[in-house]
């Protein structure tokens, strides 16, 4: 073989060489960051414990009280709420995520009033509280890479605030006045708290699309006070004594689903 027919075949294995190196992929190597944006939404559930009768409540001339029949049951119930989620990851691994939800919330519970001779229930107090509120999550989150399912893990904090609260009393006969005592002398008010969120779940993704599944439990770090009590004051002008209720749930859980769609950015 020739010169001539040799320095064409030298430089064309050059070239192959140099535009193979340049050909492998750079996403091998580099540092990936992803942003996801959607919606999601769900079913919630919230509790509150019992103020028994033996509790003490803090009134507002300073003074502790306690009443035969508070009108605080414990309470649960389900609710829902939809918003928008958002998220950051790197390596598809590790990520925080946030967003904006509306939630309604309702507890519902109940007290029987028994006879105190026979023990023979004469009346049940139900209560309702109803409640809308607005949630902003801000959670670590740590995520298993697979192709198509993903379980994942998160922990961090969730700030709600309470935009309405309602508690309404009835009962299951009219042998009593209770419900209408209640309702006359118990208030509630919305609150703003904070929880301790964990969550868990899995992701099915389909190319830059993914599906959360996930079930979320946060708790209230600042529950201690459910109520305040006014004593009111006697005499013309005087003002009827009151129970203040505190909205804030010790306890929310979430079941949700949505979608999110990916962007990536490589550095």
């Amino acid at each position: 073989m020739n010169k001539l027919t040799t320095r064409p075949l030298v430089m064309s294995l050059f070239l192959a060489g140099a535009f193979g190196m340049l050909a492998v992929p750079a996403e091998a190597d580099a540092f990936v960051i992803t942003f996801g944006g959607g919606l999601k939404a769900g079913v919630t559930g919230t509790f509150v414990p019992e103020v028994s009768k033996s509790d003490t409540i803090r009134g507002s001339d300073g003074n502790s009280y306690t009443f035969a029949h508070s009108g605080l049951y414990p309470m649960g119930g389900a609710g829902g709420a939809f918003g928008l989620a958002l998220d950051v990851r790197v390596l598809d691994m590790i990520g925080l995520e946030t967003g904006f939800a509306l939630s309604f919330d309702n507890a519902a519970g109940w007290n029987d009033i028994n006879d105190a001779n026979t023990g023979a229930t004469l009346t049940r107090v139900n209560s309702e509280q109803s409640t809308t509120a607005y949630h902003i999550p801000l959670l670590l989150r740590a995520n298993v890479p697979g192709a198509m399912i993903r379980p994942f893990f998160g922990i961090g904090l969730e700030f709600v605030i309470q935009s309405t609260s309602t508690l309404e009393y009835s009962e299951t006969n009219d042998r009593s006045t209770l419900a209408a005592e209640l309702n006359a002398r118990n208030s509630i008010t919305a609150s703003n708290y904070t929880l301790l969120l964990l969550s868990t779940g899995m992701e099915l993704k389909f190319g830059p699309l993914r599906v959360p599944i996930e079930v979320r439990a946060g708790y209230n770090l600042g529950f201690d006070e459910r109520a305040t009590y006014h004593p009111g004051t006697a005499g013309a002008g005087g003002t009827p004594e009151r129970l203040e209720y505190n909205g804030a749930y010790q306890w929310n859980f979430g079941i949700s689903t949505g979608f999110l769609y990916d962007f990536d950015l490589l550095l």
